[in-house]
């Protein structure tokens, strides 16, 4: 429990470092995440075990990775509160970023 409370808490604190302010535009730098990272945040968010504030820094810190990024663009389109079609889409997107991680093995 108090490992899932701190990984939230560096998220969010991530999140913010990752905003940089210069000249008047908004630079956001994209994050290093696993496969399986995302499919568990998708899951998460389905489940009820990501707050909305949570789920904000999720969809709008870019990822590194190409593939993955498709995937939080695809995401960010989902409404929040979920109905059951923004769960099916997230669980859809979570069962092809578990495809990218069995791609890599």
């Amino acid at each position: 429990m108090l490992v899932g409370l701190l990984k939230a808490i560096f998220s969010r604190i991530g999140t913010v470092l990752a905003i940089f302010a210069s000249a008047g535009s908004i630079t956001l730098v994209s994050v290093k995440r696993t496969p399986d990272e995302v499919a568990q945040a998708l899951l998460d968010v389905i489940d009820g075990r990501m707050t909305k504030l949570e789920w904000g820094g999720f969809i709008t810190q870019p990822f590194d990775d190409p593939e993955l990024e498709i995937i939080r663009e695809k995401a960010c389109q989902v409404d929040w509160p979920l109905n059951e079609q923004g769960q099916e889409t997230l669980r859809g997107l979570s069962d092809e970023a578990k495809s990218l991680s069995t791609a890599e093995e």
